[in-house]
């Protein structure tokens, strides 16, 4: 089974769902609401390894045993209302429940995109900044500073994977692109991730991680590799 955490408004995620659907593929996707109501979280320690579960209110049941593939899109950590508490007493609970979801996330072993940083939800803390200077470690070139309003024509957002490295539409990448791409994703800590380069005089540079990935500008290439990972 893949499970899909997102919020309701999440275009890319529910595409994702759909794909996955269309190819025979066994999808759940939780949405913050559903993981406050009525949902049961556990983190098992003590074993060979951690042992994390849900079980939704819907009934569904997530343990290491029948989850192929998590993909983490939450925006922000739910945090359970608090009907008598101080503002003080609420940001106590959002931290509380940060720290919990952050830890119950890493303890899964399965393949994952977005894995949750101590920071942010839906994946590396790291700013653009710190990007640059990880891949500058590694011997790659790197924009000057973070090019945000760069024209859309002058940059290339290149999808990393296991399994090779693709531009929009699902095109294998350039070497140019998918050499620096596939050194940078064992950084990201995920099965995917999307890189964005800029052009240079003198070839791409490397700008920074793109958040919040839009699977589908990708092709067929994300839910086809999480299909292959349901395979038997």
């Amino acid at each position: 089974m893949i499970h899909i955490f997102c919020e309701p408004d999440d275009g890319p995620a529910l595409w994702l769902a759909g794909a996955l659907s269309e190819r025979d593929v066994p999808v759940e996707v939780s949405l913050p609401e559903e993981l406050l109501v009525g949902s049961r979280f556990a983190l098992e320690l003590g074993g060979d390894a951690p042992e994390p579960r849900l079980t939704t209110a819907s009934g569904v049941s997530l343990s290491t045993g029948n989850v192929n593939a998590i993909v983490a899109r939450l925006t922000s950590f739910p945090v359970p209302p608090l009907e008598n508490g101080s503002d003080a007493d609420l940001v106590y609970a959002a931290e509380e429940c940060r720290a919990s979801l952050v830890g119950w996330f890493a303890a899964w072993a399965c393949p994952m995109i977005g894995r949750p940083a101590p920071y942010t939800p839906w994946g590396d803390d790291a700013s653009p900044r710190e990007w640059r200077v990880m891949a500058a470690s590694l011997g790659l070139p790197v924009a000057a500073d973070h090019l945000a309003e760069t024209p859309d024509n002058a940059r290339t957002d290149v999808l990393a994977t296991s399994g090779g490295c693709f531009v929009a539409g699902g095109e294998a990448a350039p070497s140019e692109l998918a050499d620096p791409a596939s050194r940078l994703l064992p950084l990201q800590n995920d099965i995917a991730a999307v890189f964005r380069f800029v052009e240079g005089p003198d070839g791409p540079l490397f700008d920074g991680p793109v958040p919040m990935v839009d699977f589908g500008a990708f092709g067929p290439v994300v839910p086809d590799m999480l299909a292959d990972l349901t395979s038997p």
